[in-house]
């Protein structure tokens, strides 16, 4: 416990049955027609009982499924909160078993793009600017609290617009999914294990995004199989956004910046999105292990696979396809000091040597 936080079990929700809270139909108190259901909390003395009413709004009305008699508790910043629980077994049976879905799409997860499919979309390109205002409010209302000594968490506006974000966030994955459901009828979704953070937002900010935005990601995951049995995946993106989907080279030199992907090797060229995209798609195809690797054992597995490369020796300052330099490994810190493979032109065979740096290669 000494190097890890303790459990924080502030925010797990409490769930009653029909022996702490009943659940009833209002009767004759409606309050002009707002409440919606009644709850009757037991209490510690035999025959007494409190009753709460619940306020109904319009989607809760429209929500499918059979109302239970269970209830859900839960308690945020002071205030108490009361949720009716509805069984919707029958419903998502029905939803699956209407879904015609077929093949599999690959997700990149970013916050200069929501996501990137293996399909050439681009979903959320403008979330990101919303993202900025956000970080904007609570860094200034933050600053403003740590100058009085007091922690932003104790800031009503601190914790509202923080509430607000993360709605955002939910509402924001849960559109695009479905759109993307909607429209491509997917029955495999593949992602990358999701580490969202941006060098244009505050620490703070991407520290919110870090925790709350994978909870999201998976909540919606999750009701997408409940609902379409739609499977997801989870690959190892490590270096996707450095390795060309089309030969597998790895430099970082690859990604030339937000938008754009060429590589030095073959000269694919392709937003960076996308090609993140089409790299998580072909890494489903990856062992299990390979996801619990870190990204210096994923590197050094990309960087082992071109090194073994056989490549023709050319003449000095010749270059290679699509306008790809001789051979961009000898410039490339990753390669540094690595044995690569040769065959000469002249013999036509390979050997296992040490390229020198003025020898110039190109792809064979």
């Amino acid at each position: 416990m000494s190097l890890h936080r303790r459990p924080d079990l502030s925010r797990i929700s409490m769930r009653l049955d029909h022996r702490a809270a009943c659940l009833a139909a209002p009767t004759k108190a409606t309050q002009g027609g707002k409440v919606g259901w009644w709850i009757n909390l037991a209490t510690m003395e035999k025959g007494r009982k409190i009753a709460v009413p619940l306020l109904a709004y319009d989607s809760h009305g429209k929500r499918p499924g059979r109302v239970t008699n269970g209830v859900q508790a839960n308690e945020r910043d002071g205030r108490l909160t009361f949720g009716v629980v509805a069984d919707m077994g029958e419903v998502y049976a029905k939803s699956r078993a209407d879904y015609d879905g077929h093949g599999l799409l690959a997700l990149d997860v970013g916050l200069s793009t929501l996501f990137a499919t293996s399909e050439g979309q681009l979903l959320g390109q403008g979330w990101l600017r919303r993202l900025k205002r956000y970080d904007a409010l609570i860094s200034m209302i933050a600053a403003r609290q740590q100058r009085a000594g007091r922690k932003p968490r104790d800031s009503r506006r601190y914790r509202e617009t923080v509430t607000a974000l993360r709605g955002f966030l939910r509402t924001e994955v849960g559109r695009v999914l479905n759109r993307l459901v909607e429209q491509g009828k997917p029955r495999e979704l593949v992602l990358e294990r999701l580490d969202v953070r941006h060098a244009d937002l505050s620490k703070r900010l991407n520290a919110i995004l870090r925790n709350g935005g994978r909870s999201i990601l998976q909540d919606t995951l999750r009701d997408l199989e409940e609902r379409f049995g739609i499977t997801s995946t989870e690959v190892n993106a490590a270096d996707t956004s450095q390795t060309c989907a089309c030969c597998g080279y790895v430099d970082q030199r690859n990604r030339r910046d937000q938008k754009t992907f060429l590589c030095l090797w073959c000269g694919h060229r392709m937003h960076a999105d996308l090609h993140a995209a089409a790299n998580i798609d072909a890494r489903r195809a990856r062992p299990k292990g390979w996801l619990l690797q870190g990204k210096a054992a994923v590197l050094a597995d990309l960087v082992r696979a071109v090194g073994e490369r056989r490549v023709r020796a050319l003449r000095l300052g010749r270059p290679g396809s699509r306008g790809a330099p001789a051979d961009p490994r000898l410039t490339n810190p990753y390669f540094a000091g690595m044995p690569l493979a040769v065959a000469r032109s002249s013999e036509r065979r390979e050997a296992s040597v040490k390229l020198p740096e003025t020898q110039a290669l190109v792809a064979a």
